[in-house]
């Protein structure tokens, strides 16, 4: 698994609406100043963000993107889920002339789960509160 900018632009995002502890919406805008990401690739981060029920989004002219879930809910793999396809099987080819590349391939497997178990672990929550892990 590689982690993208388009996953950590999501995760920063997430972030940024938890640490507002408040009810009132986060505008893309004012993440997108603050934060200093674009506008037009928050929209798309935030339109998958949305589909997968982590945000939930008010209009109007105060309008915005608040959390769908408290924050102690929301894992960083969510949020990585959400904007990224995330490979967990690893194949290996049924020709014999690949067997290294089986071999290889259980650590791909072994290291992949690793990672997803690593990001299920952390919540929003755990990232604000406890700053560095």
């Amino acid at each position: 698994m590689i982690i993208t900018s388009k996953a950590r632009y999501a995760l920063q995002s997430m972030i940024y609406i938890a640490l507002k502890e408040s009810k009132k919406p986060v505008s893309i805008s004012e993440i997108s100043r603050n934060e200093n990401i674009s506008n037009k690739y928050l929209e798309q981060l935030f339109r998958k963000i949305k589909m997968k029920k982590l945000v939930k989004s008010v209009r109007g002219v105060n309008g915005g993107y608040i959390l769908a879930k408290h924050p102690s809910k929301i894992s960083v793999y969510d949020v990585i889920k959400a904007v990224e396809r995330i490979d967990k099987k690893i194949l290996c080819p049924q020709r014999k002339k690949y067997k290294a590349e089986c071999l290889s391939a259980n650590l791909w497997k072994h290291f992949n789960n690793e990672m997803i178990r690593c990001l299920e672990s952390y919540t929003l929550e755990d990232l604000i509160t406890k700053g560095e892990l």
